[in-house]
């Protein structure tokens, strides 16, 4: 039986080849090459926001829990702990961005690449969504204004959403509505049916 479809053992599975990164690359482009840049299959990109969505999801989920009493009474330094994990690798994510700026596809042309970032949709995003708790940390702020901020994070899945609905529309360009919804993980099997 052949394989026309490109679907193997390994794309099920995850298992691809190791990307083709130079070692020799200047640290900045090494390092963006391997955790950011999305156009080099094998990479760790999107497990990065992969991980980081699946962050984003846990803090939304905390902050409803935190509003049901039965939950959150007797769990307080459990949440507090959550919170501030979160907020450390939402930080070095921002900051990981901001330094590989000058790298990045989306700013290295332009003449601030630093400035660039940082009034980018997303990065505005992304600072929205750690804003609070450094407020709260440093400044006496209304602990209603500090949930509205944080309820920001919600933003943030916009930046794992839009590339993946980006994806998808990608991988089924020429496909029929059936072949679309019905078949999206095994296209293989079904295709004497739909075509």
């Amino acid at each position: 039986m052949s394989n026309t479809s490109g679907l193997t053992a390994k794309t099920i599975t995850g298992q691809h080849e190791p990307p083709n990164i130079p070692k020799d690359l200047p640290w900045r482009e090494w390092l963006y090459a391997w955790l950011l840049d999305p156009e080099i299959p094998g990479n760790y990109a999107k497990k990065v926001e992969k991980w980081i969505g699946y962050l984003i999801i846990g803090n939304l989920l905390a902050l409803v829990a935190e509003n049901i009493p039965q939950v959150y009474t007797g769990r307080e330094t459990l949440f507090h702990v959550f919170e501030v994990f979160s907020v450390v690798v939402f930080s070095i994510e921002y900051l990981l961005r901001l330094i590989l700026a000058p790298v990045d596809h989306e700013f290295k042309n332009s003449r601030h690449p630093y400035l660039k970032y940082i009034t980018s949709p997303f990065a505005l995003i992304d600072l929205a969504s750690i804003a609070p708790f450094y407020l709260h940390a440093f400044f006496p702020v209304d602990l209603r204004m500090l949930r509205f901020l944080r309820l920001l994070r919600i933003l943030k899945l916009f930046r794992v959403l839009i590339p993946a609905y980006h994806e998808f529309v990608q991988l089924n360009r020429g496909k029929t509505f059936k072949q679309k919804n019905l078949c999206p993980a095994q296209p293989h099997r079904h295709q004497r049916l739909l075509a």
